[in-house]
């Protein structure tokens, strides 16, 4: 439906950036989009409202993907769009625009070591990733726990964070699955260690609803993959009803 949308305004307009940025105003729903035309084969126009898509910055080439760690056999730099941006990519230039304008967004260079893609040893990814959960856990944990100790909190953990939760009176923590499970965890470390109020909700739930958004709150939105549906719809509910910076 989409391909013959801006089919048929490309035959009028024999643009095919200006044909996709006439269509998308007529689309409904979360989607990516990645469009090519047989006219102009070193042109690619990619759409990002609601789903995932990255852009690969390569040398003499771009290419675009749902998640970077599709891409990175080929490249480490990439580019995030963001919500609504329509990019027009070549083999030697990004382009990226909002509501007709071009706008710059950053390339970002992530170190490759750090993001094994590979399946390694493994027959697939889900045994990799459980077999994979006790480094992944400890590395966490690193973070916080004395190792001398292995039940004391680092000195400088508490300190360094109640500087930043200085001004919050009550974290909301919202999110969908495991990730939800998680932040149940999470509330006790808030009222026992930081002594805030602390509310955990489940995002499908909290997007349906008129939800009150409490002044100093410091809401956190967890997502296991970065892109649970329901958990952005409700970041973008929480943006809407406030202007605070408390958002994670």
């Amino acid at each position: 439906m989409v391909a013959h949308l801006i089919h048929d305004i490309y035959e009028q307009t024999n643009d095919l950036l200006e044909a996709v940025r006439a269509v998308i105003p007529k689309l409904h729903g979360a989607f990516a989009l990645g469009i090519i035309h047989v006219d102009t084969p070193d042109e690619l126009v990619a759409v990002r409202l609601g789903s995932p898509l990255v852009i690969g910055v390569g040398i003499g080439e771009n290419f675009i993907a749902s998640d970077q760690l599709a891409l990175l056999p080929v490249t480490n730099r990439f580019m995030y769009l963001e919500e609504g941006d329509i990019a027009k990519l070549t083999r030697d230039s990004i382009k990226v625009y909002v509501n007709g304008e071009e706008v710059s967004r950053e390339v970002h260079e992530i170190d490759a070591k750090q993001h094994n893609a590979d399946k390694g040893e493994f027959k697939h990814y889900m045994l990799k990733e459980i077999y994979e959960q006790p480094d992944a856990v400890a590395r966490t944990l690193e973070m916080a726990i004395d190792n001398r100790q292995a039940s004391a909190l680092r000195d400088d953990f508490l300190a360094r964070n109640e500087a930043q939760l200085s001004g919050v009176q009550h974290v909301q923590i919202i999110a969908c699955g495991t990730s939800y499970h998680a932040g149940m965890v999470a509330k006790y470390w808030f009222e026992s260690l930081m002594r805030l109020s602390c509310s955990v909700e489940v995002a499908s739930e909290f997007r349906y609803r008129n939800p009150v958004v409490l002044d100093n709150s410091l809401v956190i939105c967890i997502s296991q993959s970065g892109e649970t549906a329901d958990t952005l719809s409700a970041l973008r509910e929480i943006k809407n009803k406030t202007q605070q910076d408390w958002l994670v």
